[in-house]
């Protein structure tokens, strides 16, 4: 083969390797993608899960241990609980999403005794 034909096939090999790196650099690319936002709907799932179960939580120990109090200073003692736990559990939650959580584990509790609803 004379060297012409050499350096055409040569330089082809060339632009064959890189159009691979290329192809693979967006492959990886594309995956990386995926695999965020796998990872954040997971973790906003995990954190919601453990806000359902801190909040029962919260709820839990504020009608047990402070069975005396009104509904307001409960509420309170269940929400300072809560917000307490999260962050050692490093989740961060607003003062209005605690608030529902409980609010929700109330309402829950009150519908399965039968007592009725406040007005």
């Amino acid at each position: 083969m004379n060297s012409f034909w050499i350096e055409i096939l040569n330089q082809g090999l060339n632009i064959l390797l890189q159009a691979s790196v290329l192809v693979l650099l967006y492959l990886f690319r594309q995956l990386v993608q995926k695999i965020s936002a796998y990872y954040e709907s997971h973790t906003s799932l995990r954190q919601r899960e453990l806000l359902t179960m801190l909040g029962h939580e919260a709820f839990t120990f504020a009608e047990t241990v402070y069975r005396n109090m009104d509904r307001d200073a409960k509420l309170n003692e269940a929400l300072r609980y809560l917000l307490s736990k999260a962050e050692q559990h490093g989740l961060s939650i607003s003062m209005k999403d605690a608030r529902a959580v409980i609010e929700k584990d109330w309402l829950e509790d009150r519908r399965r005794s039968g007592i009725p609803l406040p007005s």
